[in-house]
């Protein structure tokens, strides 16, 4: 078991935009408006007239006037961008035809750009434009080759598809100095597990007795299986949580996610059953769908089996994957359902050779991934898994932050 760091806690992260009026404006921000059109001036406007553009721009988007909250996000971060004659004499370098590395609209927010032959590396897209990624239209994802993911299937039109649409990655042009819009994250990622890992070491270590470092490796060695697992647990999310927040300002994440009445008890309760928690550990929106995720670290070797997944780490009686589908109920007090179930695995559990796996297609799709494949099966989507139209997915958004709770 890997020592722990801190669990991350990340806010709103901001993204790029448009100048169009709120009716058009979430169709247009999903094909990354460069910050001179969120301002609403001509990218060789002078520089006053950028700062009254903005001044403008921030008062007609603030919500306590009746704005939009994400425009007005978008609209600081536009400034941030081309602000300051450095910012955005690097950006115009960058960005701009005749620039040193000039990317096109798309470079620096989620529209994919550039060739099909631009690649990823790593467990999530960080090449330019579009991703080679995505998987097979079978039962397993794309297979790794020297660091470079392949995929099945590209578009005649230009550009790779995964999944039957395009990859949508938060990577910028080669050679940009711009930092890359990404997804915005909501709640606390291990935080719930953490706390159910604190509950269950005191609970073994004796009420009273002082505990100088929870996390120090001799003690975590000692202790019993369960509490391992609560505390891999935890990792396992905050790994995850760290390559979603890395998406492109297309997606949204909330993490740690309520899906029952009184679900906090379990983190605190050291007899509450060690199965089937009242959460789910990721729900994640994008032009891909929307995915109910559960981030698992069973310290053993998982294959599918019967559409789910079986394993010699899981505790008797444990089903992860129904387990799943039955939380993911909630989504009908959210007035949605989810397109897709994923279980996200250590890179060296999957007993498959695939980077990922669908258990099921029947129903709503059931699917297993490597950790270092998320990125891809996300950005990339699956043949199983429907895509929402931009309008549906757009309206489900502010629907799903208000109807949301967190552990």
């Amino acid at each position: 078991m890997r020592l722990p760091g801190d669990s991350q806690r990340r806010g709103l992260v901001l993204t790029a935009a448009t100048t169009h009026p709120p009716k058009a404006l979430m169709t247009e921000r999903s094909l990354g408006a460069t910050p001179y059109e969120v301002l609403g001036v001509d990218a060789g406007a002078s520089t006053e007239e950028l700062r009254r553009a903005y001044r403008r721009r921030l008062r007609e988007s603030h919500p306590d006037v009746g704005g939009d909250p994400e425009l007005f996000h978008e609209v600081q971060t536009a400034w941030e961008q081309v602000g300051t004659p450095a910012h955005r004499a690097r950006y115009d370098r960058v960005n701009r035809p005749g620039g040193a590395a000039a990317g096109g609209p798309g470079s620096n927010g989620s529209r994919p750009s550039g060739p099909a032959s631009a690649r990823t590396s790593g467990t999530g897209p960080q090449a330019a434009g579009w991703s080679q990624a995505g998987g097979a239209s079978g039962t397993g994802g794309a297979a790794r080759t020297g660091g470079t993911s392949r995929t099945a299937g590209s578009s005649g039109t230009g550009g790779v598809y995964g999944g039957g649409g395009p990859v949508w990655t938060a990577g910028s042009s080669r050679g940009s100095t711009n930092v890359p819009s990404r997804a915005r994250t909501y709640g606390h990622p291990g935080g719930w597990s953490r706390e159910r890992y604190l509950t269950l070491l005191r609970e073994w270590v004796g009420r009273g007795v002082a505990i100088d470092d929870p996390y120090a490796p001799d003690l975590v060695a000692r202790a019993p299986r369960e509490i391992q697992h609560a505390l891999a647990d935890a990792l396992a999310e905050e790994r995850t949580a760290r390559t979603l927040g890395d998406l492109s300002s297309a997606f949204t994440v909330w993490n740690d996610v309520a899906t029952g009445a009184g679900s906090g008890g379990w983190a605190r309760d050291a007899d509450a059953p060690a199965t089937d928690p009242a959460k789910i550990d990721h729900v994640v929106l994008g032009p891909t769908g929307l995915w109910a995720i559960q981030s698992e670290d069973w310290g053993a070797p998982v294959t599918a089996r019967r559409g789910d997944l079986v394993s010699t780490g899981f505790p008797a009686g444990e089903h992860p994957m129904a387990a799943l589908e039955r939380r993911a109920k909630v989504a009908k007090s959210w007035r949605t359902r989810f397109d897709a179930l994923l279980v996200v695995l250590p890179d060296d559990a999957l007993a498959e050779d695939a980077d990922w796996v669908l258990v099921r297609r029947r129903g709503t799709p059931r699917l297993a991934v490597r950790a270092r494949g998320l990125a891809r099966l996300i950005t990339g989507g699956h043949p199983a898994v429907p895509r929402p139209s931009e309008e549906a997915m757009f309206a489900l958004r502010p629907q799903l932050r208000s109807a949301i709770r967190f552990v």
